[in-house]
Order: structure tokens, then sequence, then C-alpha cells
């Protein structure tokens, strides 16, 4: 690529970048203020992965961290080709490997069922250890389920924030979001509305407590490809292995009399992570691999690009071309005014489903999407579908300033209990 496209790339993404939030990544002396609020609004787990070396990993099973866990998946179509050199591409030959660093519950008071920092504040990091918690995580859900029988959980909401956000950031969202859902699922006099929830934290952002403003901003900026990556790697694997694994087994074993409706609410680059997790059950190395749990998935201005369900297009063999299969129906939300990161779609040519190059995607295949407008819901309700994917609209509660952070009040809480309710319905 020409030098110069790169520089203006470049200086084009540190003005008009805008996937982190402003305040967030001025937070360098405020981590003791927001302390008090680290804790979950409802009764669920908040599940915390970082990036490690991997010769730092004393109990690495093998050079490349993933193969005992999970694999390509089956076939050898030139689409099936495709879709494993981005698997392989992502999970393996990187320095560094994911692990979970941290488990908490919070029923509700919060204590650790894991900590990599209980004994040393640098950590005491186990690559192993990491998997034995996850399993812990499993076996505390199915106890938590089973306790509820008489009171089943309505739901389990399953929640991951997206770039340069951090983990008091990202528990913070959560919180904001599930406040603004519990407090209308009261004026509705919805007793049934009882959530359990677990949100994932993840390395997302680069040097943002740094005093340097030059560091700060170049390293989010520069940080886009690495975090994009980042994201798709925990799709592929960790996050993949809760949410297609351990869930739904929890779920089963814990043989309630009513299953609670599994719903995914997850922003930006978060999307990106939790709808790569939702396709990538094949990629999970078992003979016995459960159904895939995930009844609605409510993507909000996700970063990532429309074209993943367009068969022959984009470049990584539309992954997601196959989603009328799952019984996952698909909601994502758009802005003409998310201004988020617009030059990715010229450098990548990846077409955000939550700006106007998703949409204007959405609106060339009606065959894959329904394009409707959130201004006019209560003109013409607006259903769930299994096949097709429903892109909303939202440029008028999505708006300016920040209009890509724009998803944690009111008018966002009522777009995300319209079709919960629905999907309940």
């Amino acid at each position: 690529m020409n030098i110069y496209v790169i520089i203006l790339s470049v200086i084009a993404l540190v003005f008009l970048c805008g996937c982190g939030s402003n305040v967030q990544t001025d937070r360098a002396y405020q981590e003791l203020g927001r302390a008090q609020h680290f804790h979950l609004k409802e009764n669920g787990y908040l599940i915390a992965f970082e990036k490690r070396k991997k010769g730092s990993l004393k109990d690495l099973e093998s050079a490349d961290g993933y193969v005992s866990r999970f694999m390509p998946i089956e076939g050898n179509d030139k689409l099936t080709r495709r879709r494993n050199e981005v698997f392989e591409n992502i999970t393996t030959g990187q320095m560094k490997v994911m692990l979970a660093t941290h488990i908490t519950e919070n029923f509700p008071h919060q204590k650790y069922l894991y900590n990599a920092y209980k004994d040393r504040p640098d950590g005491h990091y186990s690559y192993n250890a990491s998997y034995d918690a996850l399993d812990s995580f499993r076996r505390s859900l199915i106890d938590r389920l089973t306790e509820k029988k008489d009171k089943p959980y309505s739901h389990i909401i399953v929640m991951s924030m997206g770039w340069n956000n951090d983990q008091v950031e990202s528990v913070w969202r959560y919180n904001q979001i599930l406040t603004q859902l519990r407090a209308i699922a009261a004026e509705n006099q919805d007793q049934n509305y009882h959530p359990l929830v677990i949100g994932f934290t993840w390395p997302s952002a680069w040097h943002t407590i740094s005093d340097s403003s030059i560091r700060k901003t170049l390293g989010h900026v520069m940080s886009y490809g690495n975090k994009a990556n980042d994201a798709d790697e925990l799709g592929y694997t960790l996050v993949n292995l809760v949410l297609n694994r351990h869930i739904p087994d929890a779920i089963d074993t814990a043989a309630l009399p009513q299953r609670p409706k599994v719903v995914v609410i997850a922003h930006s680059f978060g999307a990106r992570l939790m709808s790569r997790a939702v396709f990538s059950q094949p990629h999970l190395k078992s003979e016995d691999k459960p159904a895939v749990g995930v009844d609605l998935f409510l993507g909000l201005q996700g970063a990532f690009s429309a074209n993943r369900f367009v068969l022959n297009a984009g470049r990584e063999g539309a992954p997601y071309a196959e989603f009328s299969n799952l019984p996952t129906k698909f909601v994502l939300t758009t802005s003409e005014n998310d201004s988020a990161n617009p030059i990715a779609h010229y450098i990548t040519g990846a077409s955000h489903v939550g700006g106007k190059a998703g949409l204007r995607t959405a609106n060339n295949h009606p065959d894959i999407f329904e394009v409707r407008d959130w201004a006019r819901h209560n003109e013409s309700r607006i259903l769930l579908r299994q096949d097709k994917v429903l892109i909303i609209d939202a440029k008028s509660i999505v708006v300016n300033p920040d209009a890509h952070n724009d998803i944690l009040d009111r008018e966002m809480a009522e777009l995300l209990w319209y079709f919960i309710r629905q999907l309940d319905d």
C-alpha cells in the first residue's frame, strides 16, 4: 500500500474513530471513584479475559494453545477452505494467547470463583487453570439455575462491550443497560422478568491510561486491526466454549420446568466478538456438541462487516451466510449518524453493520436483510424473523455527537425490550 495512503488513513482515523467513550480514554486516575460500581445490578457473573505471551505460560499445552480444544470446520470445498484459513490465521501462530484471569459471582454480593491475582498483584497466570475456571463457572451456573426452580430465571443475558472499553467501563455500561431494562419491566408490571446476566470483559484497549495524549490517541488508532482480531479470536475460542457448550450444558443439566431464553446484547467490537461466537460451535472439538443455545442476538452498532452474511462477498468466506439454519434470531441496529471508523471500509472493504456502508449493503440484499425504520415501529409492527436478519435503522435514537456510543439511554433500552418481550410472546 502507498505510504501516503497509510499516513492519510491514520490521520483520518485519529479524527474520525469513535468506538471508545471519550470519557473512558481520559480516566487515568478515576478507577477508585468508579470501583464502587464494579458489580452487576442483576444476579450473574463477570468473566474476564486477558492476553499473555505464550512463553510466560509454563503449562501451555501446545505451541498454539487452542489446538486441543478447537478445530477447523469439516469439509474441503472452496468456501470451507476460506473460512478455515481465516480461523487459522486468527487462532494459530500468535505471540500471545487469551485466557480467563478472573471470574466473579454476583448473587447479589460479589465473590470470586477464580482470581489469578488472589495471591500477588502482578498475577499468577495459568493456561490450564483458566479452562478449569471456566468449568467451575459451568458448575456454578448449574447450581444457580437449579436453586431457582421455584422461580426460574426468565432470561440468561450475555453481554459484551467493544473497542477501547476497559473492564470498569464495560461493567458500568452493562449496569446502565440493565437498570433501564429493569425500570421498563417495572413500568409494564412484568413480574416474570428475572434475568441472570453473564458479562464478558476483554483486552480491547491500548494505552488508555497513559499520561501522554499522543500515545493514547495513537494506541487507540493503531490498535484497530489488532483488537478486531482479538474479538474474533475470543469468538472462535473461549467465548465460543462458554456460549455453545457451558451455558447449554448448564441449562440442560438443571432440567428446569421452563427454559430461560438466552439473549445476547453486544456493542461494536463486542457484537463482532459475540456474533463470531454464535457461529463458531462447529469449531469446538467434541463428539458431543450441544445445540446452539442463543435465542436472540441484539447487536448494537456492530463493528463487523455485513458481508459476513452475504455469499460471494467480502474476504472472510461469508461465515454467517447460513444464519437461517440456527435457532437464533438476529437484530442489528444501524445509524447514518454513526461515523465510527469510516476509513475501515476503504482500507479493508468491511461494511460495518452499524454505519452507512453496512446499511447500504443491507439495502442491496433484501433477500438476506429486512431493513426497518425504528421511528415507525408503532405504525407497523417489526416482527422477529428466522429467515432474514433484521436491520433496524435507528437514526432517530442513535444520534450525534457520539452516535456510535449512544446505546445506554432509555430509548435504546425500549428497543431492546421490544424484541426481548416479542421473543417471549
